[in-house]
């Protein structure tokens, strides 16, 4: 989350990847949280958050980043 607090960049993340408490302080104000967990998502799960991704910003390119558990 580092490189939400110094980018221009639209990112999203899913609930696990930080505290309710820490997506509200304002250095995140690019950081976007959908309210499930994405760490175990299968991949219906998955296409639903970059389908909501690409309906707001469908001009973007998008990156998917996952660290295997």
């Amino acid at each position: 989350m580092t490189f939400a607090d110094h980018s221009r960049i639209d990112i999203r993340c899913g609930a696990d990847a930080l505290s309710t408490a820490e997506y509200q302080m304002p250095e995140y104000r690019n950081l976007s949280r959908f309210d499930d967990s994405l760490a175990q998502a299968d991949e219906a799960t998955m296409a639903d958050a970059l389908s909501a991704i690409r309906e707001h910003h469908p001009q973007e390119i998008m990156w998917v980043e996952s660290i295997a558990g």
